[in-house]
């Protein structure tokens, strides 16, 4: 039987634990529309770095998704945007808008992300932000924007210090065999698929595209919108692309790639492939979101979702 002056300190414990105030869940609503389509976001993380074109000035980045995020990941990756990129890119149909924030309280970019296209708006004051809190542990803020090019109103609720919270406690994902700089017979295949979508190529698409994407084509052979899917593939895809790279999981890989768009211009990206019974086939293509192409820069109108 316990000593009776364990009973205060018990009683003691679990008043101090009553009162202490919970931990604040991090919230995150709101939607941005583009092209008539409404993206709800529902996931996000904060995080103060230093700003790309001034390396002594901090800025806020404000990063929301559609889909639930892996923090645990994103916790461990040497380039966190990069990382919540790569997460996005391989859920379906997934999409995600960065807020950039100034020292004084300003968004002063705004890059609207989803599969198939982009658009990507920088200056002063874009939208209004309207904070309830701002200190060393959350972020909570409203923001709206008044632009056709990717309309924005959202409403966060974040924590600072979440992705070191749980640096330690997620198991590291698997990290793949590496390819050789062609991509070996998966970058072989992406190649195919690149030439055949710029071609119009029925049997080049059939032997190179997922069976989903496959399909598509199957079904508008010999018919009047075949030329509109070849336009959507066309425009989901650089013009010309070599491998530079990539990782095999074993039933998928992905590859880096470098080309060029129509217009000439350098482009980068990153595929995803599926291994098949009959081998490799192409199941997503993501090309870079072209910021560098200045103010409100846009990307390719959506490809039809896998």
């Amino acid at each position: 039987m316990p000593h009776d002056s364990a009973i205060p300190c018990a009683i003691a414990a679990f008043a101090l634990a009553a009162t202490a105030p919970a931990a604040l869940a991090d919230r995150v609503s709101g939607t941005c529309t583009e092209a008539g389509r409404a993206l709800a976001f529902a996931d996000g993380i904060v995080f103060r770095a230093p700003d790309p074109y001034d390396e002594t000035v901090e800025r806020i980045v404000v990063l929301l998704t559609t889909m639930p995020l892996d923090k645990g990941a994103i916790a461990r990756a040497a380039d966190q945007e990069d990382e919540v990129r790569t997460q996005v890119w391989r859920a379906p149909d997934a999409a995600k808008v960065e807020l950039d924030v100034d020292p004084g309280g300003a968004v002063t970019g705004l890059h609207l992300r989803w599969h198939g296209g982009s658009v990507s708006t920088s200056g002063i004051d874009i939208g209004e932000l309207v904070t309830s809190r701002n200190d060393s542990e959350r972020l909570a803020a409203r923001f709206e924007n008044a632009s056709d090019n990717g309309h924005c109103a959202l409403e966060f609720d974040l924590a600072y210090d979440v992705l070191a919270s749980v640096a330690d406690d997620e198991a590291p994902a698997p990290a793949g065999m590496p390819l050789p700089a062609e991509g070996g017979a998966a970058g072989a295949v992406f190649v195919r698929y690149v030439a055949a979508s710029q071609q119009g190529d029925v049997d080049g698409i059939l032997a190179t595209a997922s069976q989903v994407r496959a399909d598509e084509v199957r079904a508008a052979r010999g018919k009047p919108e075949l030329e509109m899917v070849f336009a959507r593939l066309r425009s989901s895809v650089p013009s010309t692309a070599t491998v530079s790279g990539g990782r095999d999981f074993g039933d998928r890989a992905e590859l880096d790639f470098i080309g060029t768009d129509a217009a000439g211009a350098a482009r980068a990206g990153r595929t995803r492939m599926v291994l098949e019974a009959d081998g490799w086939k192409v199941e997503q293509v993501d090309i870079e979101d072209g910021r560098e192409n200045g103010p409100d820069a846009r990307g390719p109108d959506p490809a039809p979702p896998d």
